[in-house]
């Protein structure tokens, strides 16, 4: 009992009926374990202690305890606190408000602070983080399985709308960016040397004659004959300029994130010489 008093530091005792009932003022709403509720009137916080009293018989000590009490709050009507039945000895319930019915009140949500600004550059980054950028159907022509020949013109293309920009907005809190990859070039590596082209090249089709032209070709020097599976390896790759704007309350109104690789298309190819026929 004495360690209890001095844990919650007595401001009251009462007596009745041989229970005695110890109040105290709480720090920070909560009590020390010894209490059996918390009434918080006049927005002070309470700790109730019941401290049962002893009924001897001659060879049996029981324990009983109050289960009711009435608590007047300055200036307003009784508040009613009851602990939970059968306590035996000293319960301890922690109620963050007034204790009523054995129910404790919900505590209220504190106040929502100022929501934090994210770095405009930040959240630009993580919506490239998002972005689904493409990997290109590789076309060429001849077309696998067909062969390619050394020496010979072999055309290189893509789908005309994998070469389109491709755009993502995210949003956190009251700052909105938008990031834009802009299709640059494409690096196509063709197994026994390489080539950029700076647009998706132009598709070849069936009824063309050996005069048509492209923008993006390559010409093999080398046959494949050594290569695993007798055939080079084709893999383009669209390399895309990122910029970003932002909408809202921004740190930076716009910038760059520079030139990023997208995804790898792939293909293969065999390629062989050209047999020179003599006549004559």
């Amino acid at each position: 009992m004495r360690g209890l008093i001095r844990a919650l530091g007595v401001v009251l005792s009462i007596v009745i009926g041989g229970v005695t009932l110890v109040l105290a003022a709480a720090p920070a709403n909560a009590c020390p374990t010894g209490a059996t509720g918390v009434s918080a009137h006049g927005g002070a916080t309470v700790c109730v202690a019941v401290v049962s009293k002893k009924q001897t018989t001659t060879k049996q000590t029981t324990h009983t305890s109050t289960t009711h009490r009435e608590v007047q709050p300055t200036g307003g009507n009784a508040a009613v606190a009851t602990p939970p039945a059968t306590v035996v000895g000293i319960g301890a319930t922690v109620c963050p408000g007034v204790y009523t019915a054995g129910l404790c009140p919900t505590r209220p949500a504190p106040p929502a602070g100022p929501v934090p600004v994210v770095s405009s550059k930040v959240l630009a980054t993580r919506a490239l983080g998002q972005l689904q950028l493409m990997a290109p159907a590789v076309h060429l022509a001849p077309a696998p399985p067909l062969k390619t020949y050394t020496g010979l013109e072999t055309w290189l293309w893509m789908p005309q709308g994998q070469w389109a920009p491709r755009r993502l907005s995210v949003t956190a809190g009251p700052t909105a960016v938008t990031v834009t990859a802009t299709p640059t070039r494409t690096y196509w590596d063709m197994g026994d040397g390489e080539r950029t082209c700076y647009g998706p090249g132009r598709a070849w089709v069936r009824s063309y004659s050996e005069y048509e032209k492209t923008d993006c070709s390559y010409t093999y020097e080398h046959v494949s004959s050594y290569e695993p599976g007798g055939k080079f390896p084709v893999e383009a790759t669209i390399v895309y300029q990122v910029d970003w704007t932002c909408r809202g309350t921004c740190t930076q109104r716009g910038g760059t994130l520079g030139e990023v690789d997208g995804l790898t298309g792939r293909s293969a190819i065999r390629v062989s010489e050209r047999q020179s026929v003599v006549t004559g």
